[in-house]
């Protein structure tokens, strides 16, 4: 069997582009002679009609020489880019993996005559876990065939050594829009301050930046936050090696590959209930929670962990042992395999 991979292009900055990135990487790629059509980017109109353009011209040329077509992507405008792909996959009769890159935005998703379609003629859908397999099933009744698959980490993620004494800073990396709720984090971090004023925030990422700044401004923590951009290579690795702990304040997320990589390296997690993560994290064991939206909970939850050398290494400890368990690219990727070997 040959696979076509469908999804957004390598250059983009996100968990889908990672995913196939790790699949190209494992010996998957070359067992089912992968090829990567690249239709989507996150840059001005201009370039996204180009890559749409590129992209649909590429798949009439390849649609027809692959037996099955996965298509990583989300519900609503996402899918209505790949649309006429899927079409002209199902005009040539081929099987359609449908992998789903969302979590609670779903939800919103539930009435979109779309959506249901393209699932409803699709061969297999994939969702990024248990929760979202479920709510298919019980909740949308979708008929197709539902699997979960979590994101794979790549296994040359070495645990760092205990570095907690040294680092005095929480990280935050993402691409800066309102759903990341970096306005309840920068509330909470001001409390922390408050009470250890040598504390420092490391926000990486690109997006609203001013929005950004003008919370920061608002919470008086200007000094204690630094803004470095969008982190790639091994500045990326250094910022994340050298955190104290992470901190992911989102309203909405399927799967998040910052989380899984801070864990699988031994870097606690102070996070919302968001997406699946509840599905295989306990609070205080593998991960600590804290509740949408209240960033009072938030800050005595960074300042536990500031307080409690105790919790901080039971939480590195554990939060490596759940990655080496159940996220390995090569666990990962041997289901893959298995549902690939269905159809």
């Amino acid at each position: 069997m040959k696979v076509l991979i469908v999804g957004d292009s390598r250059k983009m900055k996100g968990g889908v582009s990672t995913v196939i990135k790790s699949m190209e990487a494992n010996p998957i790629w070359d067992k089912y002679k992968c090829y990567w059509l690249q239709c989507q980017i996150n840059k001005g109109m201009a370039w996204k009609v180009l890559y749409l353009a590129m992209g649909l011209l590429n798949s009439l040329f390849r649609v027809p020489m692959y037996d099955i077509v996965h298509f990583h992507t989300t519900p609503g405008p996402g899918m209505k880019v790949v649309l006429p792909i899927i079409l002209y996959t199902l005009l040539w009769r081929k099987k359609i993996v449908l992998h789903l890159h969302m979590g609670n935005q779903m939800r919103d998703y539930k009435d979109s005559k779309i959506f249901n379609w393209v699932m409803a003629h699709s061969d297999k859908v994939i969702v990024l876990g248990k929760t979202w397999q479920q709510f298919l099933i019980d909740e949308m009744k979708v008929k197709t065939s539902v699997e979960y698959l979590y994101n794979p980490v790549p296994e040359n993620n070495t645990p760092r050594r205990n570095n907690a004494e040294k680092s005095k800073y929480f990280l935050f990396a993402a691409f800066f829009n309102i759903n990341k709720g970096y306005d309840i984090l920068l509330k909470a971090f001001a409390q922390v301050v408050k009470k250890y004023p040598d504390w420092r925030l490391v926000m990486c990422g690109v997006g609203n930046v001013e929005e950004v700044k003008s919370f920061i401004s608002e919470n008086g923590v200007g000094d204690n936050v630094d803004l470095p951009g969008w982190v790639e290579g091994s500045e990326r690795e250094k910022f994340f090696n050298n955190a104290y702990a992470y901190c992911m304040t989102s309203r909405k997320e399927g799967l998040p590959m910052a989380v899984l990589e801070c864990l699988s390296i031994g870097v606690p997690v102070i996070s919302t209930p968001v997406g699946c993560l509840p599905e295989f994290l306990t609070d205080d064991e593998t991960i600590m929670f804290f509740d949408f939206e209240d960033s009072e909970n938030l800050a005595k939850q960074m300042i536990r962990l500031i307080e409690n050398k105790d919790l901080y290494n039971r939480l590195s400890e554990n939060g490596v042992q759940v990655i080496a368990d159940s996220f390995t690219s090569t666990k990962v990727f041997e289901k893959l395999d298995r549902i690939y070997q269905t159809l």
